[in-house]
């Protein structure tokens, strides 16, 4: 963080800024205004030495501080619905067990036409992260930060097509 000076040809004041130096996604070097102070001049007359103190606390503020307010009187009504985020590492679990490759490798009897794969994801995160019955995890699928896309019919024919044939791919908990 940096203090900028900045008098424009026609403007009789020198405005003062704080100011934050980034790179845009091209990797060009810029600044943004992250606070203005005012007139110079007119900070001057309060302080004579506003510029030292200023430029003092510029270098004291750390990079990419976020300071965040909340106002525990807003109503949610209007706020989006929260996302589960918890079955990140889940997932990252379930990948390195290669489960979507076995998955893949498997054989099903018949032509299916939905994303098994992506049914075991929800009932696997779903009933580990807050067990209950498979309806009620399909009914919160909406909840995950990655939404899956199924149908509650999928849920149950995913199952009745695995289940009972053979016991490697039966995941129970």
């Amino acid at each position: 963080m940096s203090i900028r000076l900045s008098k424009g040809s026609t403007a009789k004041k020198t405005k003062v800024y704080l100011v934050e130096g980034y790179r845009d996604e091209n990797g060009k070097s810029k600044q943004r205004i992250v606070k203005k102070y005012g007139n110079l001049e007119d900070l001057k007359a309060k302080d004579s030495n506003i510029l030292e103190k200023l430029k003092a606390q510029a270098k004291e503020i750390p990079k990419n501080e976020v300071k965040i307010t909340l106002n525990l009187s807003d109503s949610n009504t209007q706020k989006e619905k929260d996302k589960n985020y918890g079955y990140f590492f889940l997932e990252n679990i379930y990948n390195t067990l290669e489960i979507t490759e076995f998955i893949k490798g498997y054989s099903f009897e018949g032509n299916h036409r939905y994303n098994i794969d992506e049914i075991m994801k929800l009932l696997i995160f779903g009933r580990i992260l807050k067990p209950e019955s498979k309806k009620k995890t399909f009914l919160g699928r909406d909840e995950y930060f990655t939404p899956f896309k199924c149908t509650i019919n999928s849920v149950y024919r995913s199952l009745s097509e695995t289940y009972g044939r053979d016991a490697s791919l039966v995941i129970t908990m």
